[in-house]
C-alpha cells in the first residue's frame, strides 16, 4: 500500500522547511513601547514586513522658535474728557480767505487810527479857535499820550495777526480774531482822544459851563 504524502493530507511535517513559521504574538497593549524598527517604512501599496507596526512621532519637548514680531497697531484716535474719541477738525474753506481779508482790512484801520490820535493837536486848536477861545497850548503829557496811543496800536495789529496766522496752521477758526482786534483798536483811539482832551483844563471849563446853561436854561 502507497505511503501518503503528508503534504497533501494538510500541513507539512515540523521541521521541513517548506512553510514559513507562524508570526510572533504581538505584545500586550500595557507594555512599554519598543525601541523604533530599523527596517524601512513601507510605501504606499505595499504590504507591511511581519511584525511591523506604526509609531507616531514623538512630540518634540523643545520649545518652538519664536514667531515674527507683528508690527506694532497704529495708534489709537486720542479719547476726549468723557472717554469718546476726539472728533477731527475740519477746516472750513470760508474761514482763511475771510480771517486774512480781516487782517488787510486791520492794517487800514490801524493807520487810521494813528493818523487820527497824531493829528489831535492840530483838532484842539481848531476847536479853541471855532469856540472863541484863547489859543491852544499843548500840554506837556500830549506827546507821551500819542506815542504810547500809536505804538498801542502797532503792537494790537502784530498781535491780532500773529494769532489769527496761528489759528489757522491749526485749522481752527479765525476771522472773529481780526474783529475783536478792530473793536480793541476802536477803544485805544477814543481813549487817547479823551486823554488829550482833559489834558486841556479851558476846552474842559468851557464845554463844562455850557452843559451847565443848557441844563439850566
Amino acid at each position: 500500500m502507497p505511503q501518503a504524502d503528508p503534504s497533501r493530507e494538510g500541513g507539512a511535517a515540523p521541521g521541513d522547511g517548506s512553510t514559513p513559521p507562524p508570526p510572533p504574538p504581538a505584545p500586550p497593549a500595557d507594555q512599554a513601547p519598543q525601541a523604533p524598527d530599523p527596517r524601512p517604512k513601507p510605501k504606499y501599496g505595499e504590504y507591511a514586513p511581519e511584525g511591523w507596526s506604526w509609531q507616531p512621532p514623538e512630540q518634540s519637548t523643545h520649545d518652538d522658535p519664536p514667531t515674527q514680531q507683528a508690527a506694532p497697531p497704529p495708534p489709537a484716535p486720542q479719547a476726549g474728557a468723557d472717554g469718546a474719541p476726539a472728533p477731527e477738525r475740519r477746516e472750513r474753506a470760508w474761514d482763511r480767505p475771510v480771517a486774512l481779508g480781516l487782517l488787510v482790512f486791520g492794517i487800514i484801520g490801524a493807520s487810521l487810527a494813528v493818523s487820527i490820535q497824531q493829528t489831535l493837536p492840530d483838532a484842539m486848536s481848531l476847536l479853541h479857535t471855532q469856540e472863541g477861545l484863547a489859543d491852544y497850548v499843548e500840554a506837556e503829557a500830549v506827546a507821551g499820550i500819542l506815542t504810547t496811543g500809536m505804538w498801542a496800536q502797532i503792537l494790537l495789529w502784530i498781535l491780532t495777526a500773529a494769532t489769527t496766522i496761528l489759528r489757522l496752521v491749526r485749522r481752527r477758526l479765525a476771522f472773529w480774531v481780526p474783529l475783536v482786534g478792530g473793536v480793541l483798536s476802536f477803544l485805544i483811539m477814543f481813549g487817547v482822544i479823551w486823554a488829550v482832551l482833559v489834558t486841556d483844563p479851558v476846552l474842559v471849563e468851557h464845554f463844562g459851563t455850557v452843559g451847565t446853561a443848557g441844563i439850566g436854561g
